[in-house]
Formats: C-alpha cells, sequence, structure tokens
C-alpha cells in the first residue's frame, strides 16, 4: 500500500477515513505519514501548540487488492451498535468459527470461539479506534467488517 503524507507541521496528527457510520482517528495514526489499510476518502487533523486545529482536504485512496472493508462478500454478520462503546451484539454466525478482533496494526486484541448465532462481546478492554472483526474457518477468513469504538 502506498503512503498518505502532510508537509505541515504540528504537535498532533490524527489521520480519518470517512465512511457512513462515523469518523475516528485510526491507531497509530499520529504522524505525519499513513498507510492506509483500505481504499477509502481519507483526510487529516492537525493541532498546533497553541491548541489551533486545522484539517486537510479529502483525498480518495485506492489500495491496490482491497476494497472498502464494509463488503463482507462471503458471510455476511451484524455487528450492532456500530459505534460502540461497552459491548456489542453480532449475529448470524456461524457455530465452531472463531470470532477475531484485530487492530490498525494487524494486532489480535480479543479471540473468542462462537459457540451460539449471536453473541454479545464486552469490549472493556479495548480503547477507543477502529478495529477489523473477522470470522474465520478452519484458519481462513469467511467474513470481516469493520467496528468503530467510541468511549
Amino acid at each position: 500500500g502506498g503512503i498518505i503524507s502532510t508537509t505541515s507541521v504540528a504537535t498532533e496528527y490524527c489521520w480519518y477515513e470517512i465512511n457512513s457510520e462515523s469518523e475516528f482517528c485510526f491507531i497509530g495514526s499520529t504522524g505525519m505519514n499513513f498507510t492506509p489499510p483500505f481504499s477509502g476518502d481519507y483526510y487529516l487533523v492537525i493541532s498546533t501548540a497553541n491548541g489551533c486545529t486545522s484539517s486537510s482536504n479529502t483525498v480518495s485512496v485506492t489500495v491496490a487488492g482491497t476494497s472498502s472493508i464494509n463488503e463482507n462478500e462471503i458471510h455476511p454478520f451484524n455487528i450492532f451498535p456500530n459505534p460502540a462503546s461497552a459491548s456489542v451484539s453480532i449475529n448470524n454466525l456461524t457455530i465452531g468459527s472463531i470470532l477475531q478482533f484485530t487492530d490498525m496494526t494487524g494486532k489480535t486484541v480479543l479471540e473468542t470461539s462462537v459457540s451460539t448465532e449471536e453473541m454479545t462481546i464486552d469490549l472493556n478492554g479495548l480503547m477507543e479506534g477502529v478495529y477489523f472483526v473477522q470470522i474465520l474457518d478452519n484458519s481462513s477468513v469467511i467474513g470481516t467488517n469493520k467496528l468503530v469504538i467510541s468511549k
């Protein structure tokens, strides 16, 4: 994937992806450079030492071999509410599969076996940010959704 960057000097940087659900700063996106994980429309908000903030224009990014993470063509499942704060309900799950949460760096932050078609997941141990929720069957991803946690 390509890198988007700014030449603006600031004390804080936060890269956002615009979608129909919400807009939250990506975990690990606090520098002058950012590598978008998937195709979409992105913008940057910077803050200066004196408290002023400024937003960039939106830039459309196409990441080769990817599409928007909201597409879930193999095994559609629902996450609600999204954005969430304390817990989420996930339905249309495949019993016997694995439910895996990863952060924007690709690190697995939560993993559990699916025992029912609908589960409630406690999010209190996770930080605010954007996560990928995947269903794995025999170590293969059969469904993916994006989850925004806002506390």
